[in-house]
């Protein structure tokens, strides 16, 4: 069945002959007069000139002078009369979000040729009332009249007090605008809608076209529209040719009819194309799927057009409309290679691309400026653009050498001068003073990174990204100059704009921005919105997103007007809206052959999978043969497996180190072991370490090295020497080198090194990170002066140590640093600082190696390890007694940090006297952690796996 575009081509070349070169043509818009254009080149025999086509927009513009303003531009001028009119000192960056709704409310009074007098009245008088509006129809008195009434009949709230305060000043500030922006010589494109429309009742509108006006494939008509319209019925010249069936034309209930039923009668159609009741009379074949998600609506319409026949797949037979345009790229992306040429109509966002991103990230990176000696950057923005693949790809070393050495000096700000290593990223990492500067930094790096960029034709990767570029940097030029003529121009002032502001005004506008495709309109499957498919007929469609409150849309635009004086003024409300696309929808369906129509049955938030009202009406109100179907996603949580690791020569290859005596096997590892073989297993074997990441508060790890640092230099001048209470005193005195150790601790630990000629600044939480760590220091040298007298023997010593295995063959090298080591009262001491939880005492030995026992004292079995370690370096000590300095615990009352059992009657701990017990379990576990027929297994106890930096992998915690 022929579509309408191809009727009325035959048409008109029927009636007009090659003369229809003389004729205008208007259509609702510019893709109707593409497809005419073609339809029309099958019916001529010879070359001949095509007629005039235009846009209705078109029309009304070419009969004034006013070219229609740049939004940003009206909406500064609305603001001058604003504040002109009220005399408010209101911010432009507060006015302007809810100037740009009054403007398009501005437009929709002119369009529809209201009367702003009567409009923005403010009627408090119930007589007044009735004679004001006496002339309009009951429905809209009724509408008009019941607004005020609520006004005026009970006392009035403070909101409604301040709505009727502004109201009152929108006809000044409506009349002075339009005065305004004559002056300028430009206006929005509601007054040339209905400057044109007053041309014609003052009959002063001239036509200088001698051939006859087609106008086609028209259905909601504004009022300034219908005036023309009426011009053109008039003149005797005019042919009017209208796009509807039967179906919902007869019927008066059915809103897709609403326009089109008023229009036929105002103007009458020239002559019948045929096909006006297709229909019902060869009703397509209709199925309907619900999707429960969203994107998977692509691989749904992708699926539906595999199965259309391949002669068909032609330019104007196969659609896929998107109700919801957020649609696109996964459509595009679901698409595949058999479908052939493909040709977009919405064109592809820009806000989608690599080049966007930059943008965004560029002012991110200026919103996070840090003042502090001189600004510096967050090292989030920082190294977010040096990974981005549009810098990087032009600086890869120098990117790769910032990012490594931010991460592993921890450099949390960054001065610009330590980022700008190349004349690129000095384009980057720069701060611009003014707005002004904004523009032209952004103008600037989207220039340099055009120019970069390889300009191989075969690479289209490249191509694209350049594409993006150049429609970038064209939105920012064009932004610059708004802000810079317009804005300056019309508020008088430099600074009238804030550097936030900026930034909320260029994300808007480059977001809004499409790059379109290039293809052949005329060729291929069409991917298009629901506006675009005006006119349009296609024997093939594919319709996603048939959502009740997407298609249609439930929300009204924002609008300054309330609904009432809306309805009854005749300025389009949620009503006219839905019987707009009601009529697209039928539309669509009047000489299609095959619809699919999607929607997406899941529940996201507030949204709620419901069908399409439209899709309702068709199951109910028709006898079509409608199917239905659903598509499933199973989606099933497997339960993690548990994960066993047979201790194979390859597993066990890295291991092989601590059995030749290479490298020392840790007390920490070896209770790695007994909390889960698998963790010791991912760590030691599979070598899965955390990776290394800028760490901007002070963690755990840090906060114990801080306090490690501190103590170890606090006491290394007095290591080997007796040390008395005298002597820790003058230590708790003197603060200043308490402080400066501990600053040079934040050096090495947090800034990592860093630059050793400037001082280290502590700041905010790291101000009292560094408090802390020096309370538990003075604490810590209350205990010990209270200790005192004792030796210093040892400040994070290495010690290692070989425990034969039982085989006779093998040894396992057991060793790690010991924090501290004292002598004291002939008893040699081996203490451990702890920042986190410890207990100072065990049950009994067994306890300690005990793999299933919840509360096992890690710290405790650590210690034990390393006086063995120590014992087996020293044998001649008679006593080795272990403690702990739990920094929790510290400030209790008679803390002790000798480590105890319950076994003993809650006694110190010798080790001596218990090694043959210790090292029988010790060389029993090692001996199973080297066994290659005992796997590495997961713990059982999936408490323990919260905190596990593996736990992803085992799918735990």
């Amino acid at each position: 069945m022929q579509g309408f575009l191809a009727r009325l081509a035959d048409h008109l070349y029927e009636v007009y002959g090659d003369n229809i070169s003389e004729q205008m043509i208007v259509f609702p818009n510019r893709r109707a007069g593409i497809f005419f254009n073609n339809y029309l080149n099958g019916q001529v025999s010879q070359p001949i000139f095509s007629p005039e086509i235009v846009t209705i927009s078109d029309f009304f513009a070419r009969q004034t002078d006013l070219h229609v303003a740049d939004p940003l531009t009206l909406v500064f001028y609305l603001y001058e009369i604003y504040r002109e009119v009220t005399g408010s000192e209101e911010s432009f960056d507060d006015f302007y979000f809810w100037g740009e709704m009054l403007v398009n409310d501005f437009d929709d009074i002119d369009k529809y040729n209201v009367d702003a007098v009567g409009l923005f009245q403010n009627i408090s008088d119930l007589k007044e009332i009735d004679l004001l509006f006496q002339y309009y129809d009951e429905e809209s008195r009724e509408h008009m009249t019941g607004f005020w009434r609520s006004l005026s009949n009970r006392d009035k709230t403070p909101n409604q007090n301040e709505f009727l305060r502004i109201w009152q000043s929108l006809f000044p500030i409506y009349e002075k605008f339009r005065q305004r922006l004559r002056s300028e010589g430009v206006a929005y494109e509601g007054m040339v809608y209905r400057e044109t429309a007053q041309r014609i009742k003052e009959k002063k509108l001239q036509l200088k076209h001698d051939g006859d006006i087609i106008l086609a494939g028209f259905n909601a008509l504004n009022r300034c529209e219908e005036i023309l319209f009426s011009f053109f019925r008039e003149t005797g010249k005019a042919r009017f040719y209208w796009d509807y069936d039967r179906y919902y034309l007869d019927d008066p209930q059915q809103e897709a009819g609403l326009f089109m039923r008023k229009n036929l009668k105002k103007f009458p159609q020239a002559a019948s194309l045929g096909g006006e009741s297709g229909f019902m009379q060869h009703p397509p074949h209709i199925e309907i799927i619900n999707v429960p998600s969203q994107v998977g609506q692509a691989q749904v319409a992708s699926n539906q057009l595999m199965k259309i026949p391949v002669p068909d797949r032609q330019f104007d037979d196969a659609a896929v409309v998107l109700c919801d345009e957020g649609l696109l790229l996964p459509v595009l992306g679901a698409l595949p290679q058999q479908i052939g040429k493909v040709n977009v109509t919405m064109g592809f966002p820009v806000n989608a691309s690599p080049a966007y991103s930059l943008v965004n990230q560029l002012i991110e990176l200026q919103r996070n400026i840090r003042k502090h000696e001189e600004s510096v950057f967050y090292y989030k923005n920082v190294l977010a653009l040096l990974g981005h693949q549009l810098v990087s790809g032009i600086e890869p070393e120098i990117s790769r050498k910032l990012t490594e050495e931010i991460i592993s000096q921890n450099m949390v700000y960054l001065p610009a001068k330590k980022l700008q290593q190349t004349s690129f990223l000095s384009l980057i990492f720069q701060l611009p003073q003014t707005i002004d500067a904004y523009s032209d930094y952004f103008l600037e790096i989207l220039r340099s990174v055009f120019t970069r960029l390889p300009s191989d034709e075969n690479e289209s990767r490249h191509q694209l990204h350049k594409e993006y570029l150049f429609q970038l940097y064209l939105a920012v030029n064009r932004l610059k100059d708004v802000l810079e003529i317009s804005g300056k121009k019309i508020l008088g002032n430099k600074n009238f704009l804030t550097r936030e502001t900026y930034f909320r005004f260029l994300s808007q506008y480059l977001g809004g921005i499409t790059v379109p495709f290039e293809g052949e309109p005329l060729q291929g499957l069409q991917v298009m919105g629901i506006l675009e498919t005006r006119t349009l007929d296609f024997r093939n469609l594919v319709i996603l997103s048939m959502n009740d409150g997407v298609m249609p849309k439930t929300s009204a635009k924002a609008s300054f007007i309330p609904y009432n004086l809306r309805r009854g003024f005749g300025l389009p409300s949620v009503e006219e809206m839905n019987a707009m696309y009601a009529y697209y929808f039928y539309r669509l369906l009047q000489r299609a052959e095959n619809v699919t129509f999607v929607y997406h049955s899941g529940t996201e938030g507030l949204f709620v999978g419901e069908k399409s009202r439209y899709l309702y009406q068709l199951q109910m109100e028709t006898p079509l043969n409608i199917k239905e179907t659903s598509v499933s996603m199973e989606v099933s949580t497997l339960s993690p497996v548990p994960i066993m690791v047979q201790k194979t020569e390859e597993v066990m290859v890295p291991l092989m180190p601590y059995l030749e005596g290479k490298r020392a096997l840790s007390p920490s590892a070896i209770d790695k072991y007994l909390t889960c073989p698998l963790q010791f297993y991912f760590r030691y074997s599979a070598g899965l370490e955390e990776p290394d990441e800028v760490t901007e508060e002070v963690d755990a790890r840090i906060f114990g090295n801080l306090f490690h640092d501190t103590m170890e230099a606090l006491y290394t001048p007095f290591l080997g020497n007796e040390l008395g209470a005298d002597d820790i005193q003058g230590l708790m005195d003197d603060e200043e080198k308490i402080q400066n150790l501990l600053l040079q601790s934040f050096r090495d630990n947090y800034f990592k090194g860093g630059d050793d000629s400037k001082a280290v600044v502590l700041r905010g939480r790291n101000w009292l990170v560094g408090e802390i760590v020096k309370k538990y220091v003075r604490q810590v040298l209350e205990l010990d002066k209270k200790r005192a007298p004792f030796t210093i023997e040892g400040l994070e010593n290495k010690f290692k140590a070989d425990f034969p295995l039982s085989d006779g063959e093998r040894t396992v090298l057991v060793g790690g640093k010991v924090d501290r080591i004292d002598k004291h009262d002939g008893v040699l001491e081996i203490l451990d600082y702890k920042t986190g939880k410890a207990d100072l005492s065990f049950t009994m030995l067994d306890d300690l190696f005990d793999q299933e026992k919840t509360n096992r004292n890690k710290a405790a079995l650590q210690t034990l390890i390393y006086a063995a370690v120590v014992h087996a370096n020293r044998e001649s000590e008679g006593i080795i007694q272990t403690g702990i300095y739990a920094l929790r615990r510290i400030f209790e009352k008679d803390f002790q940090p000798t480590v105890t059992s319950k076994e003993l009657g809650n006694q110190p701990v010798n080790y001596v006297e218990h090694q043959e017990v210790f090292n029988e379990k010790l060389v029993r576990l090692l001996e199973e952690i080297f066994d290659t027929n005992v796997p590495f297994v997961q713990t059982e106890k999936e408490e323990t796996c919260r905190y596990c930096p593996y736990k992803n992998i085992c799918r735990r915690g």
